[in-house]
């Protein structure tokens, strides 16, 4: 995920009206056979999916962008999950995007602050202030990754072994529609 919003960073500081999909999808083609996802099933791969939403005027790409994975063309996939169970996904998914966001954000200011250091440190004055600026980043930094990792941890994969532990039991298609 961080080399896929790595690849989109410029692209998506864009104005929305200046995001093509296509351009978007060459992106994460390339994220995909740069990482282990490459190993996956093709026919997983394939189903993965980039959406533009609707744009409201001044929206940048960050705005419109997102993620997505297509169920709808297997029957039996579709019949578990459902539009009510997609939008769920969609709606964690554009939470967990625009947190990695802000984490990438927070990463890549990190990044060009230590790269200034020295300049920095020439104006009198501004070590402390840095020193003081650089405090605060670190803990919006440990702010971000503690919530995304409790949502990873506690809420998702917890929420994850509850319905793969249903799911062992059933019996039928009715059974696993209500799981």
């Amino acid at each position: 995920m961080q080399y896929l919003m790595d690849l989109l960073a410029d692209e998506l500081g864009l104005k929305a009206s200046e995001i093509y999909r296509h351009t978007l999808m060459g992106y994460l083609e390339t994220a995909i056979r740069s990482s282990n996802a490459q190993y996956h099933d093709q026919e997983f791969l394939n189903r993965l999916d980039i959406k533009l939403l609707e744009a409201s005027p001044g929206d940048r790409g960050w705005e419109i962008f997102q993620l997505d994975y297509r169920v709808s063309d297997l029957p039996v996939l579709s019949t578990i999950f459902s539009d009510e169970v997609m939008l769920v996904f969609q709606k964690i998914n554009n939470f967990l995007w625009k947190l990695k966001r802000v984490d990438h954000g927070l990463s890549t200011s990190w990044g060009l602050g230590i790269a200034h250091t020295n300049e920095f440190a020439k104006i009198p004055g501004m070590k402390n202030r840095f020193h003081k600026f650089y405090l605060a980043h670190q803990e919006m930094a440990h702010f971000v990754n503690n919530i995304h990792n409790y949502i990873m941890v506690e809420v998702l994969e917890s929420a994850w072994s509850i319905y793969y532990k249903e799911m062992k039991q059933i019996k039928n298609l009715d059974e696993l529609i209500a799981v």
